[in-house]
């Protein structure tokens, strides 16, 4: 027996709908089919608790019916329409009927809020049931609430994996199908909690380990997991195996294909996942749990982890003090923060927190009133705070037995002058984690993920200013060059930018093309300053920048600085820059050092002269 758990996007249309009913068509063994929620219905769910407060929540209330009825609608023959109309619609009352309990009451606690977003999977697996029965499949419903336990935190709650093994050891046979709602349990008080948001993939594991299913499938819309965000990094890949840890950690650093948790459970029982695409169901997809053992891959992915905030806890009186970090981590404790990265010293005066930037503030405080007596004897520094931060994690189990990884990383990042804040590594070596500020998120993926995973092409950006004869028989030039440059030095270049005189193109991300570079003139954007056109190159942030100078003109030489200033190398054939004042021409140099980029020229002399 198998378990298959189908997320939102596959069940977020009736045509996905559809090809659900196909999949679970060709399936040869026995299966419980564990949904979620229709795309888009939890996100209404997690607001309305705020609307009904303020007793504005009827046009949600409409949009989630009309969302369900447009499902049935597309879905049912004629007779069956109505018993699927009923059974949405007790669900819906109900709903309703706590939506005006908050309004009356004024007040929506974590118990009524769980309530509330247990209707999105009670809806979708009701209506899938019904449709399933309908195209003659033979499946039964399986209420999670009664398999399921679950306790303490109504928002995110603890499983207790015995009672619920129990639970549905007595409500499943191995020879029949099921369709059980995601996300939701019951606590001992038989009252309604939920496993988090992404909560159904576990659902799913708690499911597998109980019956010791043979697989565990989870469908989505993408093939599987990628080794970076595609959203960062377009150049991201599928991945065809991970182990389990290397899976937690790329679910844990962001891979949103795949809810933390969902792993552990699956681990212990030794009992393979696969991550499909619902709408590509013959690809490979992802493989986890299923290691190949001539595996290779040291690094199998790039992510990150955003919106962090560093507090610095240091001073004289930490070192050689005992109990310092026990009482530190009391006091995040005692504020109910979660601590995603930890760093300390070595010579004992300081531990580095990271945390999210909502925490920072009872973080704070906490510790102050913690350490009180040290820092009223300037024993402790004031706490120091660190906010939007981003963690960028490189991940894989075969890190620890290649020599070299680190110094790749940072030079890949030192080359791009990206200042790294803080640094942790576990004894595994499994993950490389490294604090940065957050502007450099997208560059720093990009740059890894093309360090580590394209490391035959060097992606270089250009910006250019200049569109006359120069500027045209450069790029002319330029373009008849591409091919050879990629060819035998593996450099790929990019005119992500050009201006002339009062217009501008941007394309970053594939570069401009030669037709669209040619109609600059009448369909480019309009300037006014020549620092819009920088301030939207230095805004982009890339790697392996490069600004080109085909002018003879004093106003964009004197942008050279501010290129450099942001570590983006400068070319030109403008003489004004190298022939200006000794301090200025100096001053370019020293900060093209300083910022780790080039500062390059050369030109003609009597260029002009008839010969």
């Amino acid at each position: 027996m198998k378990v298959l758990k189908f997320g939102g996007s596959s069940v977020g249309s009736i045509q996905n709908i559809i090809q659900l009913k196909n999949i679970l068509s060709t399936q040869t063994e026995s299966y419980i089919l564990v949904v979620s929620a229709l795309r888009g219905i939890t996100d209404f769910l997690v607001g309305l608790a705020q609307e009904a407060l303020a007793n504005k929540y009827a046009s949600t209330l409409e949009s989630i019916k009309d969302k369900h009825h447009h499902i049935i609608n597309g879905l049912f023959k004629p007779l069956a329409q109505p018993n699927a109309f009923i059974a949405i619609q007790e669900q819906l009352n109900e709903l309703e009927k706590i939506c005006e309990g908050i309004a009356t009451l004024q007040e929506c606690s974590p118990k009524i809020e769980a309530r509330l977003l247990g209707f999105g999977e009670k809806l979708s697996s009701l209506i899938l049931h019904q449709y399933l029965e309908q195209e003659g499949l033979a499946i039964k419903y399986l209420d999670s609430t009664k398999c399921i336990v679950a306790n303490h935190d109504f928002l995110n709650a603890e499983v207790n994996f015995k009672e619920s093994t129990s639970n549905i050891l007595k409500h499943v046979n191995k020879d029949c199908n099921y369709i059980a709602p995601g996300f939701i349990a019951k606590n001992q008080h038989e009252e309604l909690v939920v496993l988090g948001r992404g909560g159904s993939d576990y659902s799913a594991a708690i499911y597998a380990a109980a019956i010791q299913s043979t697989c565990v499938e989870l469908w989505s819309d993408v093939d599987g997991m990628l080794n970076a965000n595609p959203n960062h990094v377009p150049a991201a890949k599928s991945l065809s195996t991970l182990s389990y840890k290397e899976a937690f950690e790329m679910a844990y650093f962001g891979a949103k294909v795949l809810y933390p948790p969902t792993v552990r459970p699956l681990m212990l029982h030794n009992i393979p996942l696969y991550l499909k695409n619902t709408q590509n169901p013959a690809a490979l997809g992802t493989a986890i749990g299923v290691k190949q053992v001539d595996e290779q891959d040291s690094i199998k992915g790039v992510s990150s982890i955003s919106n962090i905030a560093l507090i610095t806890i240091s001073g004289v009186g930490m070192a050689q003090t005992k109990g310092m970090a026990r009482r530190v981590f009391e006091a995040i404790e005692h504020a109910d923060v979660n601590v995603i990265l930890i760093t300390q010293a070595c010579s004992e005066q300081s531990i580095c927190l990271g945390i999210d930037n909502g925490d920072i503030k009872k973080a704070k405080a906490s510790l102050e009133n913690a350490f009180k007596h040290e820092l009223e004897l300037l024993l402790i520094n004031p706490i120091e705070v660190n906010t939007d931060n981003v963690i960028i994690a490189v991940i894989g189990d075969n890190m620890q037995s290649h020599i070299g990884l680190s110094g790749q990383l940072f030079s890949a990042l030192g080359a791009n002058n990206i200042n790294v804040v803080a640094i942790a590594q576990g004894a595994s070596e499994r993950n490389i984690s490294i604090v940065l500020n957050a502007k450099d998120e997208n560059k720093a993926l990009n740059i890894l993920h093309e360090t580590f995973f394209e490391l035959a092409v060097k992606k270089v950006h250009l910006f250019i200013n200049g569109y006359g004869n120069v500027g045209k028989e450069f790029i002319s030039i330029l373009f008849k060059q591409k091919p050879i440059l990629l060819a035998e030095n593996k450099i790929d270049l990019r005119i992500t930018g050009i201006a002339n005189s009062n217009k501008y193109l941007f394309n970053n991300v594939n570069g401009l093309e030669h037709k669209e570079i040619e109609k600059l003139a009448t369909e480019g954007t309009p300037y006014t300053q020549l620092s819009d056109f920088q301030n939207k190159a230095i805004s982009l942030n890339l790697r392996n920048s490069l600004f080109i100078d085909n002018t003879a003109s004093d106003l964009v030489s004197n942008t050279y600085l501010n290129y450099l200033n942001n570590s983006i190398s400068v070319i030109g054939c403008n003489k004004i820059a190298s022939s200006s004042a000794t301090e200025n021409y100096l001053l370019l140099q020293k900060t093209a050092k300083t910022k780790n980029c080039n500062w390059l020229y050369e030109t003609a002399v009597g260029a002009a002269l008839p010969i």
